[in-house]
């Protein structure tokens, strides 16, 4: 079995334009060890980087993702116990 890579990015846009604003890049060996494991500000000359706004809307958005993963696995760990 070949390495496997896995892509995750938080998107931020509109109908018409979507712009990757944060990307982890991890790699998988056959074996299931990680062997690549990265986060990646998009580079894209739009996004300003030193704006204080916008990085407190990324970082609350991610405080809420987080919030909302954490209460779905309890869901299925609850499921799971039933």
């Amino acid at each position: 079995m070949d390495d496997m890579n896995l892509e995750i990015s938080l998107d931020i846009g509109s109908e018409s334009i979507s712009v990757p604003y944060l990307t982890r890049r991890m790699t998988f060996a056959a074996n299931g060890t990680v062997t690549d494991d990265r986060y990646t500000l998009n580079p894209n000359p739009s996004i300003d980087w030193d704006d204080g706004e916008l990085l407190r809307l990324l970082d609350d958005t991610l405080t809420g993702m987080r919030a909302e993963i954490r209460h779905r696995m309890r869901a299925i760990r609850q499921g799971a116990a039933s």
